[in-house]
């Protein structure tokens, strides 16, 4: 079996892999918006294991250019792991990833990161020597329980032109940089899914997105993608409110946020509990200058740096 780098071309047989993989399509669409035209570098960090001309292995991850205190680094979240079927057990996935890893420090990106899921995690942890960084909870908070009010004004956009939409930025703490073009890519220019963009007079910013309900499969469910209210708890359920009066048939609102950020607080005042699903983040530095991203405390994460939403 023979390691290589992504050639031109090889997405026909990715495609095919991923459909044994997990007995779904992956869209060519879908693969050039994730893989093709990433904002933040053209490489297209992907390591492929061939036996002859058959594709049984992929490993693939997608460049993030993080600010950490206010300095700019790259980073790579990990992605789409893939054994074929009848090469399983074999070592494939810790051959990949210590190739890719290589390749990595190789271009000055300085660490990998991301989100291994329940069949994943021990692998990364025992034999990629990642580190858990934390469990991150969802925060739901069920409609009922929402302060109702009536005299809620906003706006929508339907891409982040608007300079007032990058106050999701925050340069100051361990975050994706969110630049015009990455959140019109991440948002706008994504084919996977549809998400909505509102703010307010004030400065309240959310992105969202609808989906049905998994207690209730006539109503539906809110995930924030993003979101900023100044810490306020009335601009919050002032967004929670304008969501309402956008969208219907809505049971539930759900979120990530770390429990040592600010606006922790005022979710829990405003009603938000912590619920299942749990998630992995976790990260692999590549250099010791990183290893401040090992205190959960400083990260500002929003549910929008995960692929899955």
């Amino acid at each position: 079996m023979e390691i290589r780098p992504y050639r031109e071309g090889d997405e026909q047989q990715i495609l095919k892999l991923f459909k044994l993989s997990f007995g779904k399509e992956m869209t060519i669409e879908y693969w050039n918006w994730r893989f093709a035209n990433n904002p933040f570098s053209n490489d297209k960090q992907i390591h492929l294991m061939w036996e002859g001309d058959l594709l049984v292995g992929h490993y693939a991850v997608s460049p993030t250019e993080f600010c950490i205190e206010n300095e700019k680094v790259m980073g790579a979240l990990s992605m789409t792991t893939m054994t074929h079927p009848e090469f399983a057990g074999k070592g494939i996935f810790s051959a990949l990833a210590e190739s890719l890893y290589a390749q990595l420090r190789k271009s000055d990106y300085g660490f990998v990161w991301g989100f291994p899921n329940p069949n994943s995690h021990y692998g990364f942890i025992k034999n990629l020597a990642w580190k858990d960084l934390g469990i991150l909870p969802m925060l739901s908070l069920h409609v009922s329980a929402l302060q109702s009010l009536n005299d809620v004004e906003y706006k929508l956009r339907t891409d982040f032109d608007d300079p007032m939409l990058l106050m999701l930025q925050d340069p100051s703490s361990i975050a994706l940089n969110k630049t015009k073009s990455y959140l019109n890519w991440r948002y706008t220019d994504n084919p996977f899914a549809h998400y909505k963009i509102i703010y307010t007079a004030s400065g309240s910013i959310v992105v969202y997105k609808k989906i049905v309900s998994f207690q209730d499969s006539s109503k539906f469910e809110i995930d924030i993608l993003e979101i900023n209210f100044s810490s306020d708890v009335q601009q919050l359920i002032r967004l929670l409110n304008a969501i309402l009066k956008e969208e219907h048939h809505i049971i539930k609102f759900n979120v990530w946020c770390s429990l040592y950020r600010k606006e922790y607080l005022q979710m829990d005042k405003a009603g938000f509990k912590m619920t299942l699903p749990l998630t992995y983040l976790g990260f692999r530095s590549f250099d010791s200058a990183f290893d401040v991203m090992e205190d959960l405390r400083r990260w500002n994460l929003s549910m929008g740096y995960s692929d899955v939403f």
